[in-house]
């Protein structure tokens, strides 16, 4: 757990931004405003436009589009530790990643090379005929167009799914898997869904409990009584939804996030087969499975009611200022009002409700709720500094963001290893802080629950920020950027 001083930052939020973030755009009088953005790297193209008769304009004019033209066009970003990936116009595959935190590239840029990069790099093989990009802890997954998928990188825990444990500079065939239709990555694991609802997995939820009597355990098929309808998958624990409202986990239960009520053994024994997860009686039906990195899982209900279980179901002790752990089954939350989705932060939840508003609980120690003086709360508190209807919610370890419906991002809560993207070194926000520098329109966003941020603006940029970036473009030490970096080619 990382220590951070507490402190109170000030950040100036208007209710008139004009899209304060969007450059050249209409004005949104709803929308959140952190003021003057200093850090901005792009200049409005409008002064340029207007200025044609000045010569040294006009020059500046030519080295703005020598620039632009170097940057890498994607149609969507997936990010991971220490690597980034996009999907190109064409549907190929390019990656690139950070210099300087490990000393050994296990070729997660797919190119045929073991060597970092922080430009774009065409992957091997894969110029065209991919349908999406699910990105790990230095590896990268891809499902094609024609329902295979392939993996290259890291093959620690045999995560390349070719029942081996070397590692690949090049794509592999995942092997066992046809007809998949989604894709999921953890930092280890990976899992993918069929056209006729059986799901494989492969990866450290799969080896690294099963690996006592066996070296190598091949891809398995997660055997359920019915067709899975929706799944969430982290390193050692996983659920999954069936066709029939059921929900089913398995994996590691250290904090009881198997959600099991009466286990067969021990509470907190570790199961390889589903098990099926029994949720409280005025839950009503399972319509969505959230999982935390910190050993949480939430179920949320086709009606939006909101039930947790595991290491989230802990006590906390105001003295103290910490939580203990509690033995628990799930457990309805109350929420107020029906809610749509959530995000499972380092001590806190944020939620999304049907209106489109955002709400937080838990510790605020670091500003994750959005209020000032309030330490710790049992109930969720609306961000009210959020004006806009939101779209989607993502999070970073202690940092949690928001997209809106108007293509505005920004982000609150730690600043731990830039991940505020704002260019600056302090600890903390709880007002929403742009990204400096990008003065487009954000249409996707992927963030990696404990590492990087990465944005794809409305004209195909990617840029991305947060911890084991490295040292831009050359070698160096650095293993963050607190602020975000266009990716070139």
């Amino acid at each position: 757990m990382r220590a951070f001083s507490l402190f109170l930052v000030q950040s100036a939020i208007f209710s008139t931004i004009g899209l304060a973030a969007c450059g050249k755009n209409s004005q949104n009088k709803n929308a959140v405003d952190p003021g003057p953005n200093k850090n901005t790297s792009e200049k409005n193209s409008d002064s340029a436009t207007n200025q044609k008769t000045d010569p040294q304009v006009t020059t500046q004019d030519k080295q703005k589009n020598k620039e632009n033209e170097l940057f890498a066009n994607f149609k969507s970003v997936a990010v991971g530790f220490n690597l980034g990936c996009g999907l190109t116009p064409e549907s190929g595959v390019k990656c690139w990643n950070g210099f300087g935190f490990r000393d050994e590239n296990e070729g997660q840029l797919g190119n045929g090379t073991f060597k970092d990069s922080p430009k774009a790099v065409k992957v091997s093989g894969l110029d065209k005929g991919v349908k999406s990009l699910a990105i790990g802890s230095d590896f990268a997954c891809a499902l094609l167009e024609n329902g295979t998928v392939k993996c290259w990188g890291s093959n620690s825990k045999g995560k390349l799914g070719n029942h081996s444990f070397v590692n690949s500079n090049v794509p592999v065939e995942v092997k066992d898997v046809i007809n998949a239709k989604l894709l999921k990555v953890a930092s280890d694991t990976a899992c993918a869904l069929t056209e006729k609802g059986e799901l494989f997995c492969w990866g450290k939820i799969i080896n690294e409990y099963h690996s006592i009597n066996n070296p190598l355990v091949p891809n398995q098929k997660i055997l359920l009584p019915d067709p899975i309808s929706s799944f969430e998958v982290q390193d050692d624990f996983a659920c999954a939804i069936t066709s029939k409202k059921e929900l089913f986990c398995w994996g590691d239960n250290y904090r009881g996030q198997l959600g099991w009520q009466i286990p067969p053994k021990s509470k907190y024994e570790n199961r390889y087969a589903p098990q099926k997860v029994v949720l409280p009686p005025d839950f009503g039906l399972p319509e969505k499975v959230v999982l935390g990195n910190h050993r949480d899982a939430c179920a949320i209900s086709e009606g939006g009611a909101l039930a947790c279980w595991g290491n989230y179901l802990s006590v906390y002790d105001q003295v103290k200022k910490e939580r203990s752990f509690k033995e628990m089954p799930p457990t309805v939350i109350p929420q107020g009002a029906p809610i749509r989705d959530i995000v499972l932060l380092s001590g806190a939840i944020c939620s999304i409700r049907r209106d489109d508003t955002v709400w937080c609980w838990g510790d605020n120690s670091n500003g994750l709720i959005g209020q000032s003086g309030t330490n710790f709360s049992e109930v969720p508190i609306q961000n009210a500094d959020i004006k806009d209807p939101v779209q989607s919610l993502f999070h970073n370890y202690g940092t949690a963001c928001a997209l809106t419906k108007t293509k505005v991002f920004f982000c609150w809560g730690e600043n731990s290893f830039g991940a505020l993207g704002s260019g600056t070194n302090i600890k903390f926000s709880n007002k929403p802080i742009f990204p400096a520098g990008i003065s487009e329109k954000i249409i996707e966003v992927s963030s990696d629950s404990d590492t990087a941020i990465a944005v794809l603006t409305e004209t195909g940029k990617a840029y991305w920020w947060g911890y084991t970036l490295g040292g831009g473009d050359a070698v160096g030490a650095v293993t963050y950027s607190n602020l975000p970096t266009l990716v070139k080619e």
